[in-house]
Order: C-alpha cells, then structure tokens, then sequence
C-alpha cells in the first residue's frame, strides 16, 4: 500500500489512515486488533515514521474481514509518495490476483503542521495497491 500525490502542491503528509479492502480467498489470521493481525503489516515509510491502529474487519456483516486499516505518521518531515506498508496475506497455492480485486481509501491526511488537508487538496492524495509474491 503506498500513496500517490503531487509533493510539490501538498508539500507534505505527515500523518493519514490508509483503508485497503480485499477478496476472499486472501485472508488474514485472526481479526480486530489481535496481534497475528499486526504482525502481517510491515511499515514501509521510513525512518521517524509509526505505524498504529492496525485492524482487520468485516466491512459488510458477511462475518470475514475484509479490510485491513493502519493510521501512519511521520514524527518529522512527511510520509512522502510511494510504499507505506506492505500486508502479507494467506492465500491457497496457486490463487491467481489481480490489484483489480483491490480497493484503497484514505481519511485524516494531515499536513505538515498537523492540520487535516482542505477537502480540494486532499481529493488529491490517492492510494496504490502494488503485489508481490513472497
């Protein structure tokens, strides 16, 4: 999961929630905040940066997750575009996946001072869902 955004513009991100939703048959052991759940994210966006409010959760009632959130936030300078962290996903050998089988969102971008981004600028943060086989 990364971002994409003009650096120029925003001049910076220094904290955002990240959503990304996925498909059966990806899971994730366990759900909520439990700590099998956390350990599948790794953080992506460098030194002076923290992952938190790792979750996994079913976003339509249908009783499986289905979406795995974590806020990122850079003590010092900002989350700049690119990878932000990396989800490791179960899957049965041989399943073939697309990133069209995945959605991304964010909420809560802030600026450098810690502000929440205007609505106009934030429209210009998006999401990147990238794959990778282990």
């Amino acid at each position: 999961m990364g971002l994409d955004y003009p650096l120029q513009t925003l001049g910076g991100v220094s904290a955002i929630l990240l959503k990304l939703n996925y498909v059966a048959p990806l899971a994730i052991p366990n759900s909520g905040t439990d700590a099998m759940v956390r350990a599948r994210v790794t953080n992506l966006a460098g030194t002076g940066s923290s992952i938190s409010g790792i979750m996994d959760k079913d976003t339509n009632t249908d009783t499986v997750d289905d979406q795995i959130q974590a806020s990122v936030r850079k003590t010092s300078g900002s989350i700049d575009p690119g990878p932000v962290y990396r989800v490791r996903f179960d899957c049965p050998a041989g399943t073939s996946i697309a990133t069209s089988q995945f959605t991304c969102s964010h909420e809560q971008a802030t600026d450098l001072s810690g502000s929440p981004f205007v609505p106009e600028l934030a429209n210009l943060i998006g999401c990147v869902v990238t794959l990778s086989a282990p």
